[in-house]
């Protein structure tokens, strides 16, 4: 089941970025990529990162099979994935230490979402350079040209961008998981 929710986390991404008029669904599959991530073992967070990274480059990278062929196709989308393996990985960890380590609600509040909004543009950031110079058109910043974040852009950059949304989610999340959930974990 949870691998159905990361997929679906993927595609929404995916259609938030591909299409302006619901540029809404983006921070919707961020949530979906954060909140699958809280409380699991390490091998299952590579998985579900992986998962969700997979369907939404298969999806994002769709159109170069009209150029290159399926391989070329499967081949990124399986090396970014990867990335979204490591972003995974690294999600679930800092959620695992800071919970551990931040005791009142409050710290949680303020602390917890800078870090998986950090964690989520280097992950960004890497897929980005790698491979072969990278994938720079698929960051979550470039979903809200028809948002009433679009202007921020010229403020922040891609990169502020994408934080900033990421950590409005983070930031959601991490008040559902200290004011009404103890364990926010599917």
């Amino acid at each position: 089941v949870i691998i159905l929710i990361a997929i679906a986390g993927g595609y929404a991404h995916y259609f938030g970025l591909s299409h302006d008029e619901i540029w809404w669904l983006t921070p919707i599959g961020i949530a979906i990529a954060l909140i699958v991530q809280i409380g699991k073992k390490i091998g299952t967070a590579i998985l579900i990162g992986f998962t969700f990274g997979l369907s939404f480059f298969l999806a994002e990278t769709y159109w170069l099979t009209k150029y290159l062929g399926a391989l070329p196709w499967l081949t990124l989308s399986f090396v970014e994935a990867l990335i979204f393996a490591f972003g995974g990985l690294l999600t679930t960890l800092a959620y695992r230490w800071s919970s551990n380590a931040i005791s009142k609600n409050l710290y949680k509040i303020i602390f917890i979402p800078p870090i998986i909004a950090a964690i989520w543009c280097v992950r960004e950031l890497i897929a980005a350079n790698f491979p072969y110079g990278g994938f720079p058109w698929a960051p979550a910043a470039l979903s809200q040209i028809s948002s009433p974040l679009s202007n921020m852009i010229s403020w922040t950059g891609v990169t502020g961008t994408s934080f900033f949304i990421a950590l409005i989610v983070a930031a959601i999340i991490e008040l559902f998981r200290t004011r009404f959930w103890k364990h926010l974990a599917i």
